[in-house]
């Protein structure tokens, strides 16, 4: 159910109960931003009223429904506020703002029968304390219990409840309404447009076929008259004529008909998917209330003065989005108010106002739902991070050095990670920060962070503006259309291929002033391409922790907002891939999971698989030189493998000299590394066999074996080697550079 007015339309489908919570919700609502209010100094007059009324509607429509512990609650709040009326100008002090609040906690409770539920001692004392002058709430003496009112004035409990429903005849009526009836509503809506969209391309071709209709008549017009000579002629040739006019008519007729039922029934579809899709937003301000609530009793507790503002309440967010966002803001608080916000004597000294201040703002942003919180403390430290990280083992000190803001921050992050040294109950335990990096990612968002050392922090949280919807590039990847979110792509580009250059094997471009790395997409998603790139490529630029990289497709398709279906849960989660959707011409789509297709593009780089984005214009120069690596030893062999795939070259292995030479007779190697000492047939007969077979006569050949004597070296190159590397002492730039020397490097630019 939703909040709302519910006081006209068809209401049949609600129990008294359900009436009852949702006009109660309302209500507790204004209590709450008006005790709020009260604390931040307005006048009091004013907001009294509105609370003793609140409070005055919930005890009357308990009192119908039977709630009586909320009927005792609400009748003792509304005596408080009555008895604060009658003393106009004195002040309604913090105390009484607490036990109001807390009274406003348990009629929520009692109301909704959430956890956990107050015990009849605590309502008891509760009322006690009301009872209590506000001078003297820490008081023992027991209050009044308050007696049972008149039925008359049961009766006119409910004269509020009838103005205030008279009031809100004009406001949104609430419904009833399941969210998979909704989600339901909302895809069919977007099947409807995409079948509004089949026709107006129906229109299209019916407006081609009016055309060619046309050129058919004046072709037949100028045939008829080509034998308008003869008087015999005449009359069939107007017959002709008359035919041709009425049918251009018929055929503009169809077009102007065509035209307006197009645009009416797209603009009826259109409205249709609008209205479905309002059907999922609720304004930002529904989870603020409780932030404001959550922001004045903690900065007490922590004897930080803090006040909260909040920009952008209006903002549309999809309900599904907003539920999660409530807990990802309350960490942000909590941390911001516990680590960023110095106390109030230390902000005086450097010249801060005492009361700090956080903002959270939200809005809609490149098509994007942007949320900001920040707060005007004392900053992050990124130097004290870094000796943080290092202390605790996570990286060498060496390549703490190296890191850039953006990669400290995200250390941040890191389950377990507390700039905390003492647990209490708001932090410590290295809980919060994870959780809310946890949340961005379920949301397909991102989190960033901001911070100025002195200044303050900003967390910046972005996601799609519904989890039913996403903005995204629709690009081409070897044939199969798919689509990439927006949130990580920094731009597109097309990339002339001679604008390419290689190092280590690594394709790379400039782009803005920036070198990026490529990656094929298509060896990403493990597509086979059916046909090679074209030049120039076409470049995704995307990003992640500050670094950006190219991902080159086969084309680009367009930008479109598009309704995503989620994958069928008895298939499971499959890689790099988030949901499906149809283009607007109602084509098929694969969405793409941009978190898992980093996640792979970072695997592939880490084994030192990735390869070059070819063109139909590449050169057999431009193929990667092969290498035969042959050692007993698994760690030899795979070590020595990414060494060199790392810098592009091709590489088979093989684990002893028969099998290197039988691999060497099956394909065709540019270099072979052999070992010494192994099984079957060892290094040096491996290489006499290859310098006696005048195929491989030429064929470039290094020993890199532990035996580092000097007879072993000789033994070595007399057998025909050219390059004796012993392995205790070699290192990969070594061996990469001895490799370049003889063979070149991995590809020719």
């Amino acid at each position: 159910m939703t909040p709302g007015s519910s006081s006209s339309g068809d209401l049949s489908g609600f129990s008294m109960t359900e009436l009852f919570r949702i006009d109660a919700d309302n209500q507790l609502t204004t209590l709450s931003e008006g005790l709020l209010a009260l604390g931040s100094g307005v006048d009091a007059s004013s907001v009294l009223e509105e609370l003793m009324r609140a409070a005055h509607s919930i005890k009357g429509a308990a009192r119908i429904v039977n709630v009586d512990a909320a009927v005792g609650i609400a009748h003792v709040m509304e005596d408080v506020f009555v008895s604060a009326q009658k003393n106009p100008g004195a002040r309604f002090p913090q105390s009484r703002i607490d036990l109001m609040l807390k009274g406003t906690d348990l009629l929520r409770s009692v109301i909704f029968d959430t956890e956990p539920k107050p015990t009849a001692a605590e309502i008891a004392e509760f009322v006690r304390k009301c009872g209590l002058p506000a001078d003297a709430e820490e008081s023992s003496a027991p209050a009044p219990t308050p007696k049972p009112e008149p039925a008359k004035q049961e009766l006119a409990a409910q004269e509020p409840q009838a103005a205030e429903a008279s009031r809100s005849e004009t406001q949104t009526r609430s419904v009833r309404i399941g969210s998979d009836n909704l989600d339901r509503l909302v895809s069919l809506a977007g099947e409807n447009r995409i079948t509004l969209n089949r026709a107006n391309r129906f229109n299209k071709e019916a407006e081609e076929i009016a055309t060619v209709q046309r050129s058919l008549l004046i072709s037949l017009r100028g045939f008829a008259e080509t034998f308008a000579g003869s008087p015999q002629a005449a009359e069939h040739l107007e017959d002709i004529r008359r035919k041709i006019a009425a049918a251009e008519d018929l055929a503009e007729q169809l077009r102007l008909g065509l035209d307006e039922y197009s645009f009416q029934i797209s603009q009826l579809g259109n409205r249709l998917y609008t209205e479905a899709l309002s059907c999922r937003m609720r304004p930002f301000a529904d989870c603020v209330l409780s932030l404001k609530r959550l922001v004045r009793d903690l900065s007490r507790s922590l004897g930080k003065p803090c006040r909260l503002e909040v920009r952008g309440e209006n903002t549309e967010v999809d309900r599904d989005i907003l539920e999660r966002l409530e807990s990802t803001l309350t960490h942000l608080i909590r941390n911001a108010l516990d680590h960023g916000i110095e106390p109030s004597h230390i902000r005086d000294a450097v010249g801060k106002d005492p009361q700090a201040t956080i903002t959270i703002s939200a809005a809609h942003v490149s098509g994007r739902l942007v949320i900001r919180l920040s707060d005007d403390g004392r900053g992050i430290d990124p130097e004290y991070i870094r000796k943080e990280i290092v202390a605790r083992g996570l990286i060498s000190r060496v390549a703490a050095s190296t890191l850039t803001f953006a990669e400290v921050m995200e250390f941040l992050f890191l389950p377990g990670f507390s700039m905390s040294n003492k647990v209490t109950e708001i932090s410590g335990r290295g809980v919060g920060l994870d959780a809310v990096r946890s949340t961005a990612k379920a949301l397909r968002g991102t989190i960033r962070v901001h911070s100025t050392l002195g200044a303050g922090t900003t967390f910046e949280l972005s996601t799609p503006i519904s989890q039913a919807l996403a903005r995204c590039l629709l690009v081409d990847i070897a044939g199969t259309p798919c689509a990439l979110p927006l949130a990580r792509i920094e731009g597109v580009a097309n990339i002339p291929e001679e604008e390419t250059h290689y190092t280590e094997g690594r394709q790379h471009c400039d782009w803005n002033g920036q070198r990026i790395g490529l990656i094929n997409a298509a060896q990403v998603l493990e597509f086979e391409e059916n046909q090679p790139l074209t030049s120039p490529l076409s470049v995704v630029i995307m990003s992640e922790a500050g670094k950006q990289f190219g991902v080159v497709v086969a084309n680009f398709l367009g930008e479109e907002e598009l309704l995503l279906q989620p994958l069928d849960s008895e298939l499971g989660k499959i890689r790099d891939l988030a949901a499906t959707s149809l283009m607007a011409d109602g084509s098929p789509v694969l969405v793409l999971d941009d978190e898992d297709f980093l996640l792979s593009i970072r695997t592939l780089a880490g084994e030192g698989r990735l390869r070059v984005s070819k063109t139909d214009k590449h050169e057999d120069s431009d193929v990667a030189k092969h290498v035969l690596v042959v050692d007993d030893s698994l760690t030899v062999r795979e070590l020595e493998r990414k060494l060199l795939t790392e810098r592009g070259y091709e590489v088979t292995t093989a684990v002893d000299g028969m099998d290197g030479l039988s691999t060497l007779r099956e394909g065709k190697f540019d270099m072979v590394i052999t070992d010494v000492d192994m099984p079957r047939m060892d290094g040096i007969e491996l290489v006499e066999k290859i310098r006696a077979n005048p195929h491989f006569r030429d064929l470039p050949v290094m020993i890199v074996s532990y035996k580092d004597r000097q007879e072993d070296r000789e033994r070595g190159l007399e057998a025909g080697a050219d390059y004796y590397l012993a392995k205790s002492s070699f290192h990969s730039d070594e061996l990469a550079r001895m490799v370049e020397q003889f063979i070149g490097p991995a590809y020719q630019s």
